[in-house]
């Protein structure tokens, strides 16, 4: 395991501000089950923040040309038929992960191919797995076309405490499977729009792993 890049700011200012706030209860409460009760609450604080910002140390896994590996680590809270209007054109499966502040937030490439669209939209900031999320929320999407030329689309989306998304890519760039591509800074959800004919392969409820859990099949 490793920390993540985008965490190290936030967990050496956590670190200094945690540091200060168990300093003032040792000058001036007298109470020692006060101050050991703060002492407590930081080191949990501090674990969640480390906790958040964790990657494994390996994280990629080539499922083949066929299968695309899920996006993100957290629970799949949705899987609906839509038509996606604003970069695909065309029907599609979208596949709702949830991430909760104890899952990692980092997002890797599902396949192999080529970023053929790349835009961040700023917008509100409602609960993740509110299904109107992906429609109102700040979200940074992104369009991968494989070998074959189809088109998948990743969209991250900020949810009610996510203030930032970070984005590792760029359009034009090609991208391996499982390589970073962005990163949301806490509770979130990744959506992933699949073509309609291609074969789902997780359900409602699921938890899938980061770059390793096969998430939809295309036909060969």
């Amino acid at each position: 395991m490793r920390i993540h890049r985008a965490g190290y700011s936030i967990l050496l200012f956590g670190f200094i501000i945690l540091c200060l706030v168990n300093w003032l209860p040792q000058m001036f409460a007298q109470r020692s089950g006060l101050r050991k009760a703060i002492c407590c609450l930081s080191v949990g604080l501090y674990g969640v923040l480390v906790c958040f910002f964790r990657v494994p140390a390996y994280i990629h896994h080539s499922a083949g040309n066929s299968v695309v590996n899920a996006p993100a680590h957290g629970k799949v809270i949705a899987i609906e038929q839509v038509f996606e209007s604003e970069f695909l054109k065309r029907d599609c499966v979208r596949i709702s992960i949830y991430l909760s502040l104890f899952n990692m937030h980092l997002s890797t490439a599902p396949a192999a191919g080529q970023i053929v669209a790349c835009e961040h939209k700023p917008g509100k900031h409602v609960l993740a797995f509110d299904p109107q999320a992906s429609r109102w929320n700040e979200c940074q999407s992104i369009v991968i076309q494989l070998e074959d030329r189809s088109q998948i689309l990743i969209r991250l989306i900020a949810g009610t405490i996510a203030r930032r998304i970070c984005c590792y890519v760029r359009q034009g760039q090609a991208v391996q499977q499982g390589q970073e591509i962005g990163f949301i800074r806490f509770g979130s959800r990744v959506d992933m729009y699949v073509p309609a004919h291609w074969t789902v392969l997780v359900r409602v409820g699921q938890s899938v792993q980061l770059a390793t859990t096969p998430i939809a099949m295309r036909p060969e």
